[in-house]
């Protein structure tokens, strides 16, 4: 059996989550013949698990020609490749509308993956804009969806979105995504000594946050939980990340409240963790965020918010500002992993052979 799992095209950049899903795929599907396509990058790390086929750049210009852009790639790659099965990597709406259409016409199986709360994107989108938000999640998003074989969802809110709109349950995997098998993940030995590497305080909880400094990573949530916190408990605020909110941290707060450490390779970013007391996560729109199960690898307590499927994976979820800042005040996180089972290479080995065969037989 051939496997063609689409990575991208050309203008899609190829993140550390989407490189570990690729290596912890590789992994899990080696017994098969694997291609990956598309002319996104393939990163080295992944490139021993799979060949890698490369058709003609398609550009486009806006999320409803990148759809066409994507169809385009994989019939190239069904006519040079003769794949038995097609599989989404990221990007459910355009990749996966891309994707099935192809599949739809070549008559092949396509497994889908739904990675995060799409459906409801536009409530975070600027209000010019939600209507068209609204319609290529909604609309488009609805492609994948009727033409696809199968579907994986990372956890029961998922597959609960995938359900409303007309997926049925049996046509609907739990997979979560992979927390990785790098041992730099790891408790810490001794965390007041990762604490003094970076220049923290010894002396005061640290809470963590690493990501995007954005508007719908939930960052002016996270100001008014700062402003919660810091009257009632003396906390080293640590942002880790980029973007337009990096200033307006900077200039509210002082450095003793909210150190803003900006940029952080990746090869560096456990110093982080470990150097942590609690790992606090504002997003209002989630599937499983890579930090959350990185966080829990190293042993740090989860603050979040209630979004998407953080929950599956850890309890202490609030859906409001007071909820997350009196779980901080309180000490109230947990390092406990919940469903840790669906997390386990064994598992998610055996779920994707189960789902490849399947699919395969019940196309032959």
């Amino acid at each position: 059996m051939k496997i063609g799992i689409y990575i991208g095209s050309k203008q899609d950049t190829t993140s550390q989550y989407i490189e570990k899903q690729l290596i912890a795929w590789g992994r899990h599907l080696k017994k098969f013949d694997v291609d990956v396509f598309g002319s996104a990058s393939l990163p080295n790390s992944a490139s021993e698990y799979y060949h890698h086929y490369e058709p003609i750049v398609q550009n486009y210009r806006t999320p409803y020609t990148k759809v066409l852009a994507t169809y385009r790639e994989c019939m190239e790659y069904v006519r040079a490749r003769d794949p038995d099965v097609l599989v989404q990597l990221r990007n459910f709406t355009t990749h996966g509308a891309g994707v099935a259409l192809a599949g739809r016409r070549a008559d092949l199986p396509v497994l889908t993956r739904y990675t995060g709360d799409h459906f409801n994107a536009y409530k975070e989108a600027k209000r010019i804009i939600q209507p068209h938000v609204y319609s290529l999640h909604n609309f488009v998003g609805r492609i994948p969806i009727h033409f696809s074989d199968h579907i994986i969802a990372l956890g029961p809110f998922g597959k609960s979105e995938l359900q409303r709109r007309g997926k049925s349950e049996s046509e609907i995997t739990i997979l979560p995504p992979s927390p990785g098998m790098e041992d730099r993940f790891s408790p810490p030995d001794d965390k007041q000594r990762y604490k003094r590497d970076l220049g923290l305080p010894t002396n005061r909880p640290v809470a963590l946050y690493v990501g995007k400094f954005i508007k719908r990573k939930g960052m002016e949530f996270l100001q008014n939980v700062i402003d919660s916190v810091s009257p009632r408990l003396d906390v080293q605020f640590v942002l880790v990340g980029q973007g337009p909110y990096s200033d307006r941290f900077k200039e509210r707060y002082d450095d003793d409240t909210v150190h803003v450490e900006g940029y952080v390779d990746y090869s560096q970013i456990d110093r982080y963790y470990k150097a942590a007391d609690m790992y606090v996560h504002p997003s209002p729109l989630e599937g499983i965020p890579l930090v959350i199960l990185e966080a829990l690898s190293c042993g740090v307590p989860i603050v979040a918010r209630d979004a998407g499927d953080i929950e599956f994976v850890t309890g202490t979820v609030y859906d409001s500002v007071e909820g997350i800042a009196q779980a901080i005040v309180s000490g109230g996180g947990s390092a406990e992993w919940h469903n840790e089972r669906y997390f386990r290479p064994k598992y998610q080995s055996k779920t994707f052979h189960r789902l490849m065969t399947t699919l395969f037989d019940d196309s032959s």
